[in-house]
């Protein structure tokens, strides 16, 4: 069985894609190479990686979330790096190995119902790692290219983007895309996302290209304009005691989530829009 798939896209980033369908992303500089993301820990990942690059490698992960960080159990030999806020999710059921074929299992049901079952044997199971941690700021020097860790709280405390100056490249993981989703436990409150937002907003001069994790991976740049909007729009409702959106429901069950604008069974809006926002009326503002 293949475990993974790769696509080449621009300026030395290699799109790699497993079974569940989540996307992450090698990127290759002169002397390094990182790793951003590792799916959701089907397969053996660092052995595949090997056989695309032979550089010294670094793992970066997004947010600790199964379909993100799932995978890091194979990259024992390797640094890996996670958001320090959301280093308290590592040793939890975040990531344990029936929450990953838990997500795998309902990713198969969107996407493919009648293909084949992924083997248990191959759903990595845990051990006992000690991941490095990543802050706001922080600087991963790959030769000729270097990736700056970009605080991005929202879908959870520690949620880090990593932009790529010299290529004008951001990579997103689940910070800002067509389902942003607000409403895990591990989800900060929409207050603090929608500062973190402005933030990425004040920075669009420096990037061009935004990598996203789901869906597809090219996404447009007017992604975090609909996101501002969306979040201006739950904030005046709120202060008004109204709640907007409706509760999302399917395949993918959020609790009291409430989605804003409406979209096909893969999240796209139906009116055109990229971004989306699924929010919890009682995580709206700061305590």
């Amino acid at each position: 069985m293949e475990y993974f798939k790769t696509a080449p896209l621009a300026n030395g980033v290699t799109l790699i894609t497993d079974l569940s369908g989540v996307f992450f992303y090698l990127v290759e500089g002169k002397e390094k190479a990182a790793l951003i993301d590792t799916g959701t820990g089907i397969g053996n990942l660092a052995e595949f990686v090997k056989t695309l690059t032979d550089k010294p490698l670094t793992v970066l992960i997004t947010h600790v979330h199964p379909d993100h960080a799932g995978n890091i159990y194979t990259f024992a030999d390797e640094q890996v790096f996670i958001p320090e806020k959301d280093l308290p999710d590592l040793n939890t059921d975040t990531l344990s190995y029936e929450t990953r074929r838990g997500y795998y299992m309902m990713m198969k049901q969107i996407m493919d119902p009648q293909g084949s079952p992924c083997p248990d044997e191959m759903i990595v199971r845990c051990r006992d790692i000690r991941p490095q941690t990543v802050q706001d700021h922080d600087v991963f020097d790959l030769g000729g290219r270097s990736l700056e860790a970009v605080a991005m709280p929202g879908h959870t405390f520690g949620s880090t983007a990593y932009l790529d100056r010299t290529n004008r490249m951001i990579f997103m993981g689940d910070a800002a895309n067509q389902n942003t989703l607000l409403c895990c436990e591990t989800s900060d409150t929409l207050e603090n996302y929608y500062h973190a937002l402005q933030r990425l907003k004040g920075m669009e001069g420096t990037y061009d290209i935004f990598l996203i994790c789901h869906g597809a991976p090219l996404a447009r740049k007017s992604t975090v304009d609909d996101l501002l909007a969306l979040c201006e729009e739950v904030m005046a409702a709120e202060k008004q005691g109204r709640h907007v959106g409706t509760i999302a429901d399917g395949l993918n069950p959020y609790g009291d989530g409430r989605r804003i604008r409406e979209t096909d069974r893969f999240m796209n809006r139906l009116d055109g829009g990229t971004g989306n926002l699924v929010y919890r009326p009682a995580n709206v503002w700061n305590k």
